[in-house]
């Protein structure tokens, strides 16, 4: 559905992706209309069952379905860890439906074929890394990307202490030298980007940042053509 102000839904897995991706859209988007849904259960059956199984395929799904109930324009999932289950869904939707990195990953090739990955939720990164190698290499690309874990935050960021979270991404980011761009993988690491990017001359780039300009872009073509066609 085209509307004149644009309206999104995101999908979350966890409560801590919640403020990044609406924080970035008043900051980058400030019209887009945001529905937000959230399982919070997901995250934890992720990991005790050891990776994506046909249950947790189907509630992905299910969440999408919900969402389209919503008369919205785009959807965007703001979990890194069930990418192959976001592109099943995204197959089948006729609006946009966006997986939480796929926009960071294109925008960091455009930097060079040198890449580091800063991630705090470990069950997300085997997924993360083999994504990014089927981007880089569907696009002609060489490019490596060094996963590098930081311990820790997650655990500081899930007690509230916002300030050691970023703290910690910000201190890792400073080790990381020779590359020619930082990826920060989970959404819940974007309050960490304004300070790991005083300490480096790096990009940093973020998901919230990178996907929500993508899926503007995608909405508005849709627009103009809905427009046209009149």
């Amino acid at each position: 559905m085209v509307t004149e102000r644009p309206k999104i839904a995101f999908i979350h897995a966890t409560r801590l992706a919640i403020d990044p991706i609406e924080n970035t859209a008043k900051r980058l988007w400030p019209e887009v209309r945001t529905a937000s849904l959230l399982d919070d259960s997901l995250e934890s059956d992720l990991k005790e069952a050891g990776g994506l199984t046909a249950t947790l395929h189907s509630r992905i799904a299910d969440l999408t379905d919900y969402a389209r109930t919503l008369n919205i324009d785009g959807i965007l999932f703001t979990c890194s860890s069930f990418g192959d289950a976001i592109e099943e869904v995204a197959q089948r939707t006729p609006l946009p439906v966006l997986k939480p990195n796929e926009a960071m990953f294109r925008d960091a090739l455009s930097y060079g074929e040198r890449l580091a990955m800063i991630y705090t939720f470990e069950p997300a990164a085997t997924g993360m890394e083999a994504e990014f190698q089927r981007l880089a290499k569907g696009s002609g690309s060489s490019a490596s990307l060094t996963s590098v874990f930081c311990a820790n935050a997650l655990d500081a960021k899930r007690s509230g202490d916002i300030a050691e979270h970023d703290r910690m991404i910000r201190d890792c980011t400073q080790l990381l030298d020779g590359f020619d761009a930082i990826l920060l993988a989970q959404f819940s690491m974007a309050s960490a980007a304004e300070p790991s990017r005083r300490v480096t001359k790096t990009p940093v780039l973020t998901s919230p940042e990178s996907a929500l300009a993508d899926l503007r872009s995608r909405i508005e073509v849709m627009q103009q053509k809905a427009v046209q066609s009149c």
